[in-house]
């Protein structure tokens, strides 16, 4: 016993040692190590590496207990989820260990995966890893987002890496950290402040602040000598002083110096300047800026104090002008301000000029905290730096109060109960009072709105009511002190001889008489025989009265008196004669008649009932009414109190007057909340004078709210799963109760996903205060619920409640019924075993995939669209229904054909054998024809880079030809080219065209199934076939020879055919855009033509992927495995954190990597340059990306934010073009259709990851550019082409190389200098460009514009010669000249040649000798752009190049038809066979017509053939030749 009592004093004694130990050494006791943990399941990890701290002496499972992480089943010993993630977790240390009772102090790494458990010990190299990544996260924020691309690259790579790899990220992690720390600490130099004089030092501004920022977000501050010591970087820095600051960007190589003077001349117009609490014009009804305007002090240098009084909430709207003398440009006006809210959250809100109805939001809160508003102004200077003034608005708060009461004492001790004669208001400061004479004192008693104001009465504390006595006309004081603020209430008391006043009326009717102010006076009653009541009052002379008598709650009498009109009078009340004077009373959702009673009242209406009670769903907000009455000269209104977000409507009485019988309803404006269950009552009331008294009657309406869910989602085992309603819909609507979903017997849990309304606050209200619930359980916060599955067939059943304590009878409950479905093990036997089968759940949409023994697992009931497909095969496609048959036997049913599953007790198997056809070959494509641009950007990498020598120098190019092919700028457009064979194939409306790509000319066209929707989307070529994109999600495929439609796709979901189609491997890849929030289709297709003698064969998709948003303009990159695709962001601005790059297999379209939370739509396709084994998009939120790819993940990604210098969205979805370490890309200005408002080519210089330069342009330059490296051998640069998307849509030349930093290639376009405008389109060609340029390999570049001209711009020819002299050039006068051996070639300006000989000009008609110089020209020429100095002259007519060769042209042998020099029989068989039309040629007259009668006929044969036999010597032609005479001479 000794031995125990002495162990319990040393324990003790133990204690009280430890409580005297210092806070630091306990706390070092607690935290005694670290180790590393992490945790993956589904391929993704769940937990990344960390650091877990344990205290001494914990287990590894204490310690993970005492972590921040939930562990499902620790205290079992058997983890089955972690953080909600369920998974088939193993688990174990450095060592191979998993015992969680191990000492913590034992481990330095420990692994929670889905690995074997032989597998589950963490490699070397993995290790290392997660010994990188867990330092990282302890790093400071700059240095861990100057590494974040090596961690991401690490964070997608861990799950299944190997050691090496590990190993190897590892390293490449730790070196992006020191790298970056070393770069901290190399080499500074200074960078000096000066405002050109002076430095910006604390002796020469006292105050003044400079800080400077790097990429990474690391700040330094100067520490007042003017100074900031560097380290080499670019920095984005800022001087501030007394609320003036300039800012910019520096890049820090050697000591530097920033001058620029702070900008002290007020921008801001302080005598216009001001603020309110309302908001509208002047002209405005219901608001106007000046009915709640605040008074301001005088400023002081920029600071102004605005006295508000603190009942006052919500919005301070500004009306604002800014000094345009000094600034030309209008600044941008931001007020800077922390909101009062429930989480103070700062905030930024821009603000326009002289505008009556912008303001900030939550500035002010009711109650005795003011709030600070910085109202900035910014401008951009000439220096590029961001100028800037600050003026401030300090709010101050004027105490109030709540409530003043006031208790009159008579001189018999009865206390009553004073009145003022206007309403309280806290924001009224003078209050009358009239009271009785015989009142001999009052208590004042006033309650602050702050509890901790000081309120004194004449002096005394207000604390427990003063008492003041009351003689003649008395003034009474009261002061409510706070905040350096006293604001005074002065109450006049006025006594005055009472007189009275009786009301008589039925014991059932109450009369009320209150005083202007609306309070009740006070009142005796007595008894008037068995029937009537007397109510007698006694009143003050000199205030004005009125009574209402009430009859049954609803019927009144009502007048408005003065007593000296009815002193010692008696006031007589009789109803007897009211009726019930409403006859119609109905609510509808809308104003037409057909909506009328579509909002039920709890009973029917008849007009003796005057309260009724609507219940009206939470989603619902607009009611609309309808009345009639049949009573003569009745007034209809509805009164009520309006519910608002805004305080100048909120709770303030509304009137509506109502129209009898009108067929439309009236909209009750304000009177409920959309999404906002609080509740509100509605009062029509029917009024009517008779003899100056009011009589009217009141019907109550009540609106009581039902409360629904907004959304409801449910997963089983993370696959999205069907809710079914009870009539059989399909998914949630939040009217609808009851629900069921099915899921697998097997499965383990259902995730449900749920959210309420939380958006549209009340005026006052900090949430709008929905619960949620889930079996009881609040999960309002998280808004998701896992409910554990048995693994039985028992139904579950889950309880969803929806509750509001502003609706406390609306409360809610769905109920979600959980059916179990046996699994049905399918086994597919596929032949060919290189096919794909795509398997889709019918009513989710969810895709199936198979385990990884290839086994597909499907439930009854369940129904699952598929499709087989392979390159080169007959597709299959159908429908896959798990039922049960007749015999009750399970069954897979595919049509007609029926696969019996062997059943067991968890289930069944089954095997389905499958074999596709051969498809068989289409002789008609032709495969051989060679593309030179086969689509949207010419090859399969999409990085428009050519070595054809495009015209770099305006004078050098022409426009050859425009074509207007189709209309508009839509449907009915022309449609980017692209090159097939020797042609452009185009389309328009629903015709596709061959197009002659030396005249423009159509040379063939075919019909499509319908119309494209932009005609943006250029066709493509592959194999033989031009595939199309129609709209309405639809791929339509031709014979590229005949441009005979072969099969035709159409997208379930639809959708606009935006996206370039990529073909790669007999695959065809394109998406689809719905809306900016809609599902749309990525898919894959074959390109099989598989039923050669269908024109329309119906193709499915070989696999699709869904994303919200869908993809618009957004092509793919396809390699040998894998595709690269973005998507749109999801929301309805192009701004959102929430599109993504995702990588997919591309035989199987399952997503491998994603890249998410990117900045804006992704309308750029993706772009993969060689040389530097990258990839890189753009996106219209304004970044530039670069990634690679390595082992199907997408590492060492980064991005550049894009500028226009104006502000604004710099948007990009333009597809970049790369080369030689430079990306090419156009951004958007501050307005997308404005000229010259900060539109640029921008470029990147990829190794150093950021923007090298910008050219300004007129126009967005919103399509990708082409890029030439025909001429670096000479002069070093590449030529870039971009097009304007303004009209007149300019071409625009670029020429860079690397090391370059500013433009050298420029137009001066008025007084602005832009980017070298090769070629301006004029007249009728000038529109609007949204078409990439693509190329020839002649150097010519095809596009289109808004004019709906198909065109070719291309090297001027500088001349054309005949290479080859036709075969005749020998004529008799009358022939024709025949071009047959003759070739013309042109040689361009660019020096390339070309054979033009079908498309020279000549005469054609008969020669002559004049013509023996015979001009040969091109005339397919229009116009060109001219230099002039710096400017460019557009529209310079072209001169059409030509040639001359000589003939001879002689008169003929008579009789010689055939000319060849004799004259013999063929000369008149030839003039026979002329005259009987056998001779498909024209003969010459001169020497045909041997008679000289001006015809050639037979009579002619006839003549020769007698010369040949020596009749004659000469032809009677001849001799009728007059000889001439002489001449006669000249006389003298």
């Amino acid at each position: 016993m000794r031995r125990i009592q002495r162990m319990l004093i040393l324990l003790i004694s133990v204690l009280l040692v430890v409580g005297f130990l210092p806070t630091t050494a306990q706390a070092e006791e607690t935290a005694a190590g670290k180790f590393i943990l992490v945790a993956e399941a589904g391929g993704k990890l769940v937990i990344a590496p960390e650091y877990i701290t344990y205290a001494s002496g914990q287990t590894i499972g204490a310690a993970l207990e005492a972590s921040e992480h939930i562990f499902t089943g620790l205290d079992l010993g058997q983890v089955t989820a972690i953080d909600g993630v369920t998974g088939n977790y193993t688990r174990s240390d450095q060592n191979g260990g998993y015992d969680l009772t191990t000492p913590a102090s034992s481990v330095t790494h420990y692994c929670f995966s889905e690995r074997a458990s032989s597998e589950s010990k963490p490699s070397d190299g993995m290790k290392l890893l997660m010994t990188a990544m867990a330092d990282y996260l302890e790093k400071d924020a700059d240095v861990r987002k100057a590494a974040k691309t090596a961690y991401d690259t690490a964070y997608t790579s861990f799950v299944g890496i190997s050691s090496d790899d590990a190993r190897t990220l590892a390293y490449e992690l730790n070196k992006a950290v020191s790298d970056y720390e070393s770069a901290l600490s190399g080499t500074e130099f200074a960078v000096s402040f000066t405002d050109g004089s002076k430095a910006y030092s604390e002796a020469n501004y006292a105050g003044v602040s400079i800080t400077a920022v790097n990429e990474y977000g690391k700040q330094w501050e100067d520490d007042g000598d003017g100074k900031l010591d560097l380290p080499q970087g670019s920095y984005t820095f800022c001087v501030s002083h007394d609320g003036l600051s300039f800012s910019g960007k520096t890049d820090v190589s050697s000591a530097t110096t920033v001058s620029a003077a702070l900008p002290t001349e007020l921008w801001l117009k302080q005598d216009t300047f001001r603020l309110s609490g309302s908001y509208g014009a002047e002209t405005s009804e219901e608001s106007k800026f000046s009915d709640g305007e605040f008074q301001l002090s005088s400023w002081n240098g920029r600071t102004v104090t605005v006295p508000v009084f603190d009942s006052f909430v919500g919005t301070v709207y500004t009306y604002a002008e800014y000094n345009q003398d000094l600034l030309t440009e209008v600044p941008a006006l931001t007020a800077v301000y922390t909101m009062k809210n429930a989480t103070s959250d700062p905030m930024e809100k821009d603000i326009p000029f002289e505008s009556l109805t912008s303001g900030a939001y939550s500035v002010l809160a009711k109650g005795s905290e003011g709030n600070t508003v910085i109202y900035r102004l910014s401008s951009a200077g000439t220096d590029g730096y961001t100028y800037a003034q600050d003026y401030t608005a300090v709010f101050e708060r004027i105490p109030t109060l709540a409530s003043i009461s006031l208790v009159g004492t008579e001189e018999d001790g009865t206390v009553v109960d004073q009145a003022a004669t206007t309403a309280f208001d806290g924001t009224i400061s003078e209050y009358t009072y009239k009271v009785l004479d015989t009142i001999k004192s009052v208590t004042v008693s006033a309650v602050p709105l702050v509890d901790a104001y000081e309120v004194t009465v004449n002096g005394q504390s207000a604390k427990d009511g003063v008492t003041l006595n009351i003689e003649g006309e008395t003034a009474v004081e009261l002061l409510v002190s706070a905040n350096g603020y006293t604001n005074t209430y002065k109450l006049n008391i006025q006594p005055g001889e009472g007189k009275t006043l009786s009301f008589l009326s039925d014991k059932a009717v109450t009369v009320e008489v209150v005083n202007s102010n609306g309070v009740v006076m006070p009142y005796t009653t007595h008894k008037e025989g068995t029937t009537q009541n007397r109510y007698k009052y006694t009143l003050v002379p000199g205030e004005t009265y009125s009574y209402v008598a009430t009859s049954n709650d609803y019927y009144h009498i009502a007048d408005e008196f003065s007593l000296e009109e009815v002193a010692n009078s008696i006031i007589y009340v009789d109803f007897e004669e009211m009726g019930d004077w409403l006859t119609e009373l109905a609510f509808g959702t809308f104003n037409r008649s057909s909506y009328k009673n579509t909002v039920a009242l709890d009973s029917p209406f008849t007009a003796s009932n005057h309260r009724y009670e609507i219940t009206y769903v939470d989603t619902e907000y607009n009611p609309y009414i309808w009345v009639a009455s049949s009573e003569p000269d009745v007034t209809i209104e509805a009164v009520y109190n309006q519910v608002s977000l805004h305080n100048q409507y909120h709770g303030k009485e509304r009137r509506i007057e109502l129209t009898s019988g009108k067929s439309q309803g009236t909209n009750l404006n304000r009177f409920l909340l959309d999404e906002n269950p609080i509740e509100n009552m509605l009062t029509i009331r029917l009024s009517k004078m008779v003899d100056g008294v009011n009589y009217y009657q009141d019907y109550v309406t009540e609106f009581k709210r039902t409360l629904t869910l907004k959304n409801l989602s449910v997963k089983s085992d993370g696959i999205a799963a069907v809710l079914n309603q009870t009539d059989g819909t399909i998914g949630f609507d939040p009217d609808k109760k009851e629900y069921s979903v099915k899921v697998s017997m097997v499965a383990q849990e259902l995730q449900l996903t749920l959210s309420a309304y939380t958006e549209n606050l009340c005026y006052g209200e900090e949430s709008v205060g929905y619960r949620l619930f889930v079996d009881g359980e609040n999960v309002t916060e998280s808004g998701t619920a896992a409910i554990e599955l048995d693994g039985t067939m028992n139904t579950q059943k889950v309880l969803i409640t929806v509750t509001n304590e502003k609706a406390p009878t609306g409360t809610t409950e769905y109920i979600l019924h959980i059916l179990k479905s046996p699994p049905v093990d399918v086994t597919f036997q596929i032949s060919p075993g290189t096919a794909l089968l795509n398997m889709h759940e019918v009513l989710s949409g969810e895709r199936i995939w198979p385990r990884e023994d290839g086994v597909f697992q499907l439930c009854e009931g369940y129904s699952y669209r598929y499709a087989l497909t392979e390159y080169g095969y007959v597709g299959k496609s159908g429908i896959l229904t798990v039922a049960r048959n007749d015999a009750n036997e399970l069954i897979v049913l595919d049509g007609q054909e029926q696969y019996i599953v062997t059943e067991r007790g968890d289930g069944g198997v089954v095997t389905i054998a499958w074999a596709l056809t051969k498809a068989s070959v289409n002789s008609a494509i032709d495969t051989t024809i060679v593309s030179p641009w086969p689509n949207f950007r010419g090859n399969n990498s999409n990085n428009a880079v050519t070595d054809v020598p495009i015209p770099n120098v305006a004078d050098d190019g022409t426009l050859y030809w425009a074509n207007q092919i189709g209309s508009g700028i839509d449907s009915d457009a022309v449609g980017s080219p692209i090159l097939v064979g020797e042609d452009i194939i185009t389309y328009a409306s629903d015709k596709l065209y061959r197009v002659d790509r030396i005249t423009g000319k159509i040379l063939a066209e075919g019909t499509m199934d319908h119309k494209s929707s932009f005609s943006i989307t250029p066709p493509t070529y592959a194999n033989g076939m031009v595939f199309v994109a129609l709209s309405n999600g639809c791929v339509q495929a031709f014979n590229a020879a005949t441009l005979e439609s072969l099969w035709i796709y159409n997208d379930p979901l639809g959708g606009q055919p935006n996206c370039p189609l990529a073909v790669k491997d007999g695959y065809l890849y394109t998406g689809f855009w719905n809306s900016e929030t809609g599902n749309a289709n990525f898919v894959c297709l074959s390109i099989t033509d598989e039923q050669p003698g269908e024109a329309k064969e119906e193709k499915c998709s070989s696999w699709y992927y869904t994303a919200k948003g869908g993809y618009y303009w957004a092509g793919a990159y396809t390699g040998s495995d894998f595709v690269l695709i973005g998507t749109d962001d999801g929301d309805n601005s192009c701004t959102s954190q929430t599109s993504r790059m995702l990588l997919l297999n591309a035989k199987t379209g399952e997503l491998l990597d994603s890249w998410n939370n990117l900045n804006g739509d992704i309308r750029s396709t993706v772009v993969y340059d060689s040389a530097t084994n990258a990839y890189y998009f753009t996106s219209k939120g304004g970044s530039f990306y670069g990634f690679q790819v390595s082992g199907h993940q997408m590492i060492n990604k980064w991005s550049v934010g894009l500028q226009n210098g104006v502000g604004g969205t710099p948007m990009s979805t333009c597809s970049p073009v790369v080369h030689n370490g430079r990306a090419y890309v156009g951004v958007s200005g501050a307005g997308q259709f404005s000229a010259y408002s900060g539109h640029n080519i921008t470029v990147i210089d990829l190794g150093g990851r950021a923007i090298a330069y910008s050219v300004p342009t007129q126009g967005y330059p919103q399509t990708s550019g082409l890029l030439t490296t025909a001429y670096e051998a000479t002069s070093g640069y590449a030529y870039v082409y971009f097009f304007d998307n303004y009209t007149p849509g300019k071409l625009r030349a670029l020429r860079d190389k690397p090391g370059q930093s500013a433009v050298d290639y420029v137009t001066t376009e008025g007084s602005r200098t832009t980017a070298y405008a090769l070629f301006t389109p004029t007249g009728d060609h000038a529109q609007y460009a949204i078409c990439s340029p693509i190329v020839d390999e002649y150097g010519t570049i095809y596009f289109k514009n808004d004019s709906a001209h198909l065109m070719a711009f291309g090297s001027a020819i500088e001349k054309i010669e005949v290479t080859q002299m036709p075969a005749k050039t020998t004529y008799i006068a009358g022939e024709t000249f025949d071009p047959t051996g003759m070739v013309v070639t042109a040689t361009y300006a660019n020096g390339m040649t070309r054979d033009i000989t079908s498309y020279v000009s000549y005469h054609q008609g008969a020669l002559s000798e004049q013509d023996s110089n015979f001009t040969i020209s091109f005339t397919h020429v229009l116009y060109h752009n001219q230099e002039d100095g710096t400017a460019m002259k557009s529209g310079v007519a072209t001169t059409s190049p030509n040639v001359t060769i000589t003939l001879t042209i002689g008169g003929g042998l008579l009789g010689d038809v055939d000319s060849n020099g004799t004259i013999e029989a063929a000369d008149a068989q030839m003039i026979l066979d002329y005259e009987a039309q056998l001779l498909d040629q024209e003969l010459i007259l001169t020497v045909s017509d041997v008679s000289g009668d001006g015809v050639i006929d037979s009579n002619d044969a006839v003549l020769i053939q007698q010369y040949l036999a020596g009749k004659f010597e000469t032809f009677p032609a001849e001799e009728s030749v007059e000889e001439p005479a002489e001449e006669s001479q000249p006389t003298e």
